[in-house]
């Protein structure tokens, strides 16, 4: 969920069979070679992810294991191969653990996510871009539910349009800029392993706009709210 709305993630691929330049090269030399599934990794999330130059994409591996699970010696090892597997591709690593929670941030997610719910997404691009380009013009810091009204008057559209197509445009990617659930672009790159103890805790998907309203934006730059070294200076939705 919080991949879905991260503006920064430009796609991302769960349970990602892995193969090795080994199994590679012996299938190539081989192609009616016998393989199990069993016999082939998974890395957990292969993300992509937007960099500083428009022609350049960062590939990042997130592996998703228990904190009591790691220390374990197979997880130990596990992760060291995943490691060395990102290493070696020029990829970026990190753990993503269940030692403390992500709830603001998923519940945040969880209320974007619930705005879009019967959205076709590829079919409201402009409009979304449209919006966002709005909202960002528009914004003063003044309560979320002011400033889309002060929208769907400019576009026009009604309320409940504005605010799908104001979570339409952070899920798109559109550049509102106050707007950061999470820095995943803060993450080491490449191969350098972030540890993020935290867990993102149980979804809660509101049926009503009301049900859960951010009372105000950040503007960009403003460092709200700071958990984790590993995401510095994080700009989020209170």
């Amino acid at each position: 969920m919080l991949l879905t709305v991260d503006a920064s993630v430009l796609d991302f691929r769960e349970e990602y069979p892995w193969l090795s330049i080994d199994l590679l090269e012996a299938i190539h030399t081989n192609p009616n070679i016998d393989i199990k599934w069993r016999d082939i990794p998974c890395m957990d999330f292969v993300v992509t992810m937007r960099s500083d130059r428009p022609d350049v994409f960062r590939h990042v591996i997130i592996s998703h294991k228990m904190e009591h699970h790691q220390r374990r010696d197979n997880v130990r090892e596990q992760l060291l191969w995943e490691k060395g597997e990102a290493q070696g591709m020029g990829w970026g690593y990190c753990v993503f653990s269940r030692g403390e929670r992500w709830e603001f941030e998923v519940s945040t997610a969880s209320y974007l996510i619930s705005l879009i719910e019967g959205v076709a997404l590829n079919d409201c691009h402009e409009h979304a871009r449209a919006v966002a380009s709005l909202i960002k013009r528009k914004n003063r810091q003044q309560p979320l539910d002011r400033l889309l009204d002060s929208v769907s008057k400019f576009v026009p559209c009604d309320l409940n349009y504005s605010y799908a197509m104001f979570a339409a445009s952070v899920c798109l990617g559109f550049p509102i800029l106050f707007l950061r659930l999470l820095a995943l672009t803060s993450w080491n790159f490449p191969g350098e392993p972030s540890a993020v103890n935290r867990s993102p805790g149980s979804s809660r998907s509101g049926t009503s706009l009301d049900r859960y309203r951010p009372n105000r934006f950040a503007t960009e730059g403003e460092e709200i709210h700071q958990q984790d070294s590993a995401f510095p200076a994080r700009t989020q939705l209170r």
